[in-house]
């Protein structure tokens, strides 16, 4: 009898897995409902001549279940019948959907209303491609994103306006994507306002990126921006209106084992809201078991800014970044994370709208009222999460962070501070969290809470 070895929901007769290790790889069969059959051999990275060794099987489960795509996978494998080779069985219950998706958030710009329209391998190569608009009473926005297994492409567009107080102290008034600070209700209770005026945005651009090799993707990107002001009660308007566009280029590498790319990166796309069809609940019990051991993982970025007549731009300037995230996994899935990111201008005295401010351009994980601005800086955060209740059904996670970042502009140093909290339960029947996060600024002794039913919070 020919020696077999499984794993997965799969179930078949299981000999010695010692004569299998060892012996050449001969042919890999793969069954599927949809996925073409080349899609799954990139995604698997293990071909015929390979040697098989005792984490062969185990390799390729955990590298389709990330793939989000499958209700179901089997793999085995069994001696071939001249008995010097090995056969891998590989067994996958995938499809394909269309579906749109209502997002609301609420945060100190109100209520911030968008529609997606997502695709999931429809054409058969596991891609994932996603129209997403909305807005609040800020403005609002349009992307398109296409995600295949090798690249990706971002095409993005908007046009909102913004409420600017400049304060005496040197802080501004958060003016993130599509949110207005709530300091606006009550500007004066952080101190004298040197300056108030509208900012008026319009950008748009894209980003490709490709992964090169294993864990170290590049990416090339455009960015244009156009910023117009208005005067509203003070001081006098900023001098940097016109054209701010700018050729981007970086690479991010992680450095660990793939069973823990969710430590370092977002981990979710659009195309994860097919597990309300079933597609990826594939490795369910996988989830909701503790670990085997203790895992880390290190993330390290890089990313460049170029921006001067040549595309089209007003200035001339250039921004280098620099990230460095390193995270540990325990035994019941709890992650303890720190980030740390540094940007500098190559020269002095950039644009108004193009300095470096201490919220997630420096790696800061809170929401706050205020921010400050400079040529250059450096953030880190200090966090800790644990999903302390899983069950079939879905997870209840709590989280912890401190944080701290600070800019130096002319001469002068400014900085924030702070630390915050939250709670969440994601459905595993609907991949996006549903809770709350409470940010404290030690500095302006301000809190912030945000609520979201889907987005980052």
């Amino acid at each position: 009898m020919n020696a077999a070895v499984s794993t997965g929901t799969y179930s078949a007769p299981i000999n010695s897995t010692s004569e299998l290790i060892g012996l050449k790889i001969s042919s890999i069969q793969i069954v599927t409902t949809r996925v073409d059959d080349d899609v799954v051999r990139a995604r698997i990275r293990v071909q015929e001549g390979d040697r098989f060794e005792s984490g062969t099987l185990d390799d390729i489960r955990l590298r389709l279940n990330q793939a989000r795509l499958f209700k179901k996978v089997t793999v085995s494998a069994e001696k071939n019948a001249a008995g010097n080779g090995v056969i891998v069985y590989i067994n996958l219950w995938d499809g394909w959907f269309i579906v749109p998706f209502p997002f609301i958030t609420s945060g100190d710009g109100g209520l911030n209303a968008s529609l997606l329209l997502v695709e999931r391998n429809y054409f058969r190569k596991a891609e994932s491609i996603s129209m997403f608009g909305g807005g609040n009473r800020d403005g609002a926005f349009g992307s398109v994103n296409v995600q295949l297994p090798a690249f990706s492409v971002i095409g993005r567009i908007s046009k909102r306006d913004v409420l600017v107080w400049s304060y005496a102290d040197g802080g501004f008034n958060t003016t993130g994507r599509f949110r207005s600070s709530r300091s606006e209700d009550n500007p004066e209770r952080f101190g004298a306002i040197a300056n108030q005026y509208k900012r008026k945005i319009q950008e748009s651009g894209f980003e490709f990126r490709r992964s090169i090799f294993r864990g170290f993707s590049g990416a090339l990107g455009f960015s244009a921006q156009r910023n117009d002001y208005e005067e509203l009660a003070l001081g006098a308007l900023p001098a940097d209106s016109g054209n701010a566009n700018a050729l981007t280029a970086g690479v991010n590498w992680r450095i660990g084992s793939r069973r823990d790319a969710g430590m370092t990166e977002a981990g979710f796309s659009f195309g994860d809201l097919g597990a309300m069809f079933g597609f990826g609940m594939a490795d369910l019990e996988e989830r909701i078991k503790p670990l085997a051991s203790r895992s880390s993982q290190l993330l390290l970025d890089w990313g460049v800014e170029q921006s001067d007549r040549s595309v089209g731009s007003d200035f001339n300037f250039t921004k280098i970044s620099l990230g460095v995230h390193p995270a540990m996994r325990f035994l019941n899935r709890q992650v303890l994370s720190l980030r740390v990111k540094g940007v500098s201008s190559a020269r002095e005295d950039l644009p108004l709208s193009q300095r470096v401010a201490t919220n997630r351009d420096l790696a800061l994980r809170g929401n706050y009222a205020r921010e400050y601005r400079g040529d250059r800086g450096v953030g880190s955060s200090l966090g800790f999460s644990y999903p302390f209740r899983r069950t079939r059904l879905g997870a209840w996670t709590a989280e912890t962070f401190v944080e701290g970042a600070g800019v130096w502009q002319a001469g002068r140093t400014d900085g924030k501070s702070g630390f915050g909290f939250g709670l969440s339960y994601q459905f595993w029947r609907f991949p996006l969290p549903i809770g709350f996060v409470y940010s404290h600024s030690w500095d302006d002794g301000d809190g912030q809470i945000n609520a979201a039913i889907g987005g980052r919070f």
